[in-house]
């Protein structure tokens, strides 16, 4: 790991560049891994022909070519005779429209309260150190089905609340959405490509949503500093240098239910340097329940999750397949690591370097290149000190298991993982809709087959390729379900885990109940223009 920190400060100074902040991330890792990483396909991907959806080609030709908008007040959008009355029944509508800015911003909406939607337009600029769509002091705005490209800034939005960005394309921007304090906020089943900083960008923001969106070839697919009540769930993040970073500035950051795959880094926490002492000074008395990252899936990554002068957080039952390293932790104290599935790391299932005190139990680790561990860090606990510690594909089944490390670090209560491993949690609750899926946990070595019983009744069966099960539920109605995994591997071993699905209906968590009345028109509009994802069939 030494020769990393001789890129420290190359990192250092591209983000003060591109920020005007030292942050000090810990991008600065992503040089470990030099081997290849190949993207292969996922059955949980928005059905898009993504080299087609990354040019301007993709704008539909049919809009009408307009001249940019400026609105500065509630009244502008009654004297320059847009449709709409400013209501929750009938908002202020700007729609199908082409319209470019030259030397200034596309559309400029400025002290505006009453609601209003943009539907259905392509928003662009031709100077690259403009704003595409620039808004402040806004209440209640929405852009559907809409692009915007070509900017420094894609979507601009300052000092701002209710706002929502809803199946639209954010594409070749260097910042494709960029917040800054900004309250109530939902962005969901959008297409974000080729964004040279960062895809979305939080800037003290605070109640947010950021759910089912495709995240491909961005610098960064979500950066977030100091966001609080803040939830990014089931979104995709494909290609590129780190799937989310933030700086846990804030409070309630959850990051669950998105997969990484082929990134750099998938997952990163971290905090400027200004702030790393302070953060690390009071990690005893911080609540790491506050942050979390959970029920993630990890693919072929560089590095899966790490955490870099961050504030300690609760990393637990991801599953990380295939990657260079699962988890680093490094300079921060306080961590807790639990029930996560690391295998086929390429280096280490986690590396601790320099923290303090952070705890892992309840880990499956199994098959890495170098080692499954690895601590260079004092005071780390490798079990949950009574009873529980992790699973290891190389214990020998007798004893403690010893972490490799100068900090010789021991995990008293070790188990080994027997093959085939199988494991899913006896009862769940999930949202019925189009995305729905029930993923098992599974490994083995010399995988053979599988089947799935759905109330006894076996509904998909195939061969098995040693890793996780993924079944759509995409056809079921709303329900209680008993589901049934048996894997057999080439020795003729078997096991089987079985689960108590609760499917749920789809909008009984669909927005923050803060955003209040703005609810009704987004699910109106999330119904008209949700865009399909491409899914296995049940058999």
């Amino acid at each position: 790991m030494n020769h990393l920190h001789n890129d420290i400060s190359l990192v250092l100074n591209m983000f003060q560049q591109r920020t005007g902040r030292s942050i000090l991330v810990v991008l600065v890792f992503v040089l470990l891994m030099q081997n290849t990483v190949v993207l292969n396909t996922y059955s949980h991907t928005m059905h898009v022909d993504l080299e087609v959806a990354s040019t301007s080609e993709y704008v539909p030709s049919n809009l009408t070519p307009h001249e940019p908008i400026e609105i500065l007040s509630d009244d502008d959008f009654i004297s320059q005779g847009w449709p709409g009355n400013g209501t929750w029944d009938d908002p202020y509508l700007i729609e199908g429209l082409n319209i470019t800015g030259h030397d200034i911003s596309a559309v400029r909406i400025i002290n505006v309260t009453r609601p209003f939607i943009i539907r259905n337009c392509s928003m662009q600029v031709e100077n690259e150190g403009l704003n595409a769509v620039y808004w402040e002091h806004v209440s209640n705005g929405w852009i559907v089905s809409s692009f915007i490209s070509g900017g420094l800034w894609g979507l601009r939005v300052r000092y701002s609340s209710n706002i929502g960005v809803n199946d639209s394309h954010l594409f070749k921007n260097d910042r494709g959405a960029w917040l800054d304090q900004v309250q109530n906020v939902s962005l969901s089943q959008n297409l974000v490509t080729e964004n040279s900083f960062a895809g979305i960008f939080l800037l003290s923001v605070s109640s947010s949503r950021i759910a089912d969106n495709l995240f491909h070839d961005n610098y960064c697919g979500i950066g977030a500093l100091g966001a609080q009540d803040s939830l990014i769930s089931d979104n995709e993040f494909v290609n590129g240098v780190v799937g989310v970073y933030f700086e846990p500035g804030g409070m309630n950051f959850s990051i669950r239910h998105n997969t990484f795959r082929n990134m750099s880094a998938g997952v990163e926490a971290g905090s400027s340097l200004a702030s790393c002492c302070s953060s690390l000074s009071n990690a005893a008395s911080y609540d790491i329940l506050a942050h979390n990252v959970t029920d993630n899936h990890f693919v072929e990554c560089k590095i899966a999750f790490a955490n870099f002068f961050g504030n300690p957080l609760l990393f637990s039952d991801n599953l990380i397949e295939r990657c260079g390293v699962g988890i680093v932790i490094s300079y921060t104290e306080r961590n807790l690591a639990m029930n996560n599935t690391i295998t086929d790391s390429t280096e280490y299932g986690i590396y601790v370097e320099d923290a303090d005190h952070n705890t892992f139990y309840g880990n499956i680790i199994m098959n890495s290149g170098i080692s499954n561990a690895y601590d260079r860090g004092s005071s780390n606990r490798w079990d949950n000190g009574v009873d529980r510690g992790n699973f290891w594909s190389d214990y020998n089944g007798t004893d403690t298991y010893n972490i490799p490390g100068r900090a010789r670090s021991v995990d008293r209560w070790p188990e080994r993982v027997g093959p085939p491993y199988l494991h899913i949690e006896n009862e769940t609750d999930i949202i019925a809709g189009p995305d729905a899926v029930l993923i098992w946990k599974a490994y083995d070595a010399d995988p053979l087959s599988y089947e799935i019983y759905m109330d006894d009744e076996l509904i998909e069966s195939g061969v098995w390729d040693g890793f996780g099960l993924t079944l759509p539920l995409n056809e079921l109605e709303p329900g209680t379900y008993n589901f049934c995994a048996i894997v057999t591997d080439m020795e003729e071993n078997s096991s089987s885990a079985s689960v108590l699905v609760h499917l749920v209906s789809q909008w009984s968590d669909w927005f923050f109940p803060s955003i209040g009345a703005v609810t009704a028109i987004i699910v109106i509009v999330g119904v008209l223009f949700v865009r399909k994802r491409s899914v296995r069939q049940v058999n």
